[in-house]
């Protein structure tokens, strides 16, 4: 092809047929090569985000199974929790999002393990909060038989040490009774005794007086008989008669 070339025009030199068929399949592969290697790359890509999609759907995942972990331990929040808001938040709150289909099995099989290990804890709780009740009942009762065994022993205690005073006290009495009759009957045989002494005192007094008075008389009696010539007997009479107070103006000095 041959003729003049006008502004902005390539000018197109004609080549042989072989020569432009061999430009074409150059041109055609070129053109494959682009198209297969943006495909590559847009699969690359699009293996990139799902690659990147998986491992944020793989972080929410673990992370849901951390917290059935931590709430099987016990905690929510860093905090330790109550039996009823661990159970609350396992069996309510924690809700699997359809985008985590993929992870559901890993998640349901952490919270069932958290709840199985909560309630086993709780079991075990209340096995032993069971245990400590029976043993406070246990030491309960034994502190209310105990007390009344003490009750019951100072009662005892107190019955006999309550007898033992009032046989002591009986037995005091019954000595001071004793004692009294002992010290009645002591006195009365003293008094009868001085009675009786005192009685032969004056039964000696009045002996020694009579016999006194008999020597008194007897000397007067025989001064008198002396003095008057007169016989025994007139002067006795004489005697007699002063000493019994019938001579006025006489009397006998004992």
């Amino acid at each position: 092809m041959s003729g003049e070339v006008g502004p902005g025009q390539v000018t197109v030199r004609a080549q042989p047929r072989q020569a432009r068929a061999s430009t074409l399949v150059r041109t055609r592969t070129r053109f494959q090569r682009t198209q297969v290697a943006s495909s590559r790359a847009a699969r690359a890509a699009e293996a990139k985000a799902k690659e990147e999609e998986f491992q944020r759907r793989r972080a929410d995942a673990d992370a849901l199974i951390r917290h059935c972990r931590d709430c099987g331990n016990g905690i929510i929040g860093g905090q330790s929790q109550s039996f009823g808001l661990l159970l609350y938040e396992l069996e309510n709150k924690i809700v699997i999002p359809d985008r985590l289909a993929d992870f559901r099995a890993d998640i349901e099989l952490a919270r069932d393990t958290a709840l199985e290990r909560i309630r086993e804890v709780m079991a075990r709780a209340a096995e032993e909060r069971k245990r400590e009740e029976e043993k406070a009942e246990a030491e309960r009762a034994a502190q209310v038989k105990a007390d009344a065994e003490r009750k019951a022993k100072e009662e005892a205690d107190a019955k006999a040490k309550a007898e033992i005073d009032a046989a002591n006290e009986r037995a005091r009495k019954v000595e001071e009774a004793a004692k009294a009759e002992r010290q009645r009957v002591a006195d009365e045989k003293a008094a009868e005794e001085a009675r009786r002494a005192q009685i032969e005192a004056d039964r000696l007094a009045r002996e020694r007086d009579q016999a006194h008075r008999a020597k008194v008389q007897d000397e007067a009696i025989a001064a008198i008989a002396k003095a008057g010539a007169i016989g025994e007997p007139k002067a006795r009479a004489i005697v007699l008669a002063i000493a019994a107070g019938n001579v006025p103006a006489i009397r006998i000095q004992f």
